[in-house]
């Protein structure tokens, strides 16, 4: 078939026909070729763009067959223009976790003479989800809550890393515990805010009376920070309280976050509080009396 020779630059076609949850990624497939041209065997490329621009990852894609695709314009057939893409948020930053933020899909279209961007997205047919897809995957040794959507800025498809704009479950991540310097039984923590919270704080719950300590967090750059005393004997579960939309609830800090555990005199008794793990149920710390007597038996049958 003869091709009119064109100089206007190329123009892509394309149509998102499904997006779908695939373990731990999710999967945009469709199909894309340059108008009136000839796509024999096209290259794909897609990248992800943080909305503001200034930060954009590369990666390759699929291609699919697409027996009887022609071009809109001069019905040129597109036998191989299909297209899957894996957007898989653990992978996607050259190999590592893609930061928290929106960050929006573009694909680009390569033939043998010339080359074309799109934003992905703005076509689609009626097998593309109309509401945003909202799950939660492992990235590197923690997990985040992920969202697919089309933006209604432009239509193109996006993502949302970390519940930026689409408060999702709430996963406590990047957390940091560690004893206060100058406060004997103060813990200092750490966490990456939850995504529009209306409160959270920090909570130190006695397993045996129910006991509570609060401690409200301060937020600063999506961290939160409080100092949260464990005043009294007892057995503390650890939790984070998150207030959203008038429900609380209480998330376990995780295995990872045990400092060492702590001596002190209070009015010349030896104290020592103990950080520990328990099975399911995240960090807690046991406060109590040192036994001296019982130190000393075990000293003399050593």
């Amino acid at each position: 078939m003869n091709l009119p020779v064109t100089s206007a630059r190329p123009v892509v076609r394309h149509l998102v026909t499904s997006v779908e949850p695939v373990k731990n990624a999710l999967r945009v497939s469709g199909h894309a070729y340059l108008d009136g041209r000839s796509n024999d065997r096209p290259g794909f490329q897609a990248a992800v763009r943080d909305r503001d621009g200034s930060r954009e990852y590369r990666f390759s894609v699929s291609r699919t067959a697409t027996p009887g695709l022609v071009t809109e314009d001069g019905g040129v057939p597109c036998p191989d223009s299909g297209f899957d893409i894996l957007l898989n948020p653990a992978e996607l930053a050259d190999g590592s976790p893609l930061p928290d933020g929106l960050w929006d899909l573009w694909l680009t279209v390569e033939t043998a003479e010339e080359t074309a961007t799109v934003r992905i997205g703005t076509e689609r047919g009626s097998g593309a989800p109309t509401e945003p897809l909202t799950h939660t995957v492992a990235a590197g040794r923690t997990q985040t809550v992920v969202t697919g959507f089309f933006a209604p800025e432009d239509g193109g498809y996006s993502l949302d890393i970390g519940g930026v704009a689409h408060p999702g479950p709430v996963l406590v991540r990047g957390t940091g515990v560690r004893w206060l310097r100058d406060a004997p039984a103060t813990l200092e923590l750490t966490t990456r805010a939850p995504a529009d919270p209306d409160a959270v704080s920090y909570e130190a719950v006695e397993r045996t009376s129910g006991r509570r300590i609060s401690a409200t967090a301060s937020v600063r750059d999506r961290t939160l920070t409080a100092r949260l005393p464990l005043e009294g004997g007892g057995d503390w579960q650890i939790v984070l309280c998150v207030r959203r939309d008038g429900e609380v609830t209480e998330h376990p800090l995780p295995a990872s976050s045990k400092p060492a555990t702590r001596r002190w005199r209070r009015a010349l008794t030896p104290w020592y509080a103990k950080p520990y793990h328990r099975k399911g149920a995240g960090l807690a710390v046991r406060v109590d009396r040192v036994n001296v007597l019982q130190g000393l038996r075990r000293r003399v049958a050593g």
